[in-house]
């Protein structure tokens, strides 16, 4: 899992497995 660190990251991550 990621960490609540890099926030940024999670958006871009977050959108890549919404929309895999």
């Amino acid at each position: 899992m990621i960490h609540i660190e890099e926030v940024p990251n999670i958006q871009k991550i977050r959108n890549k497995f919404l929309f895999s």
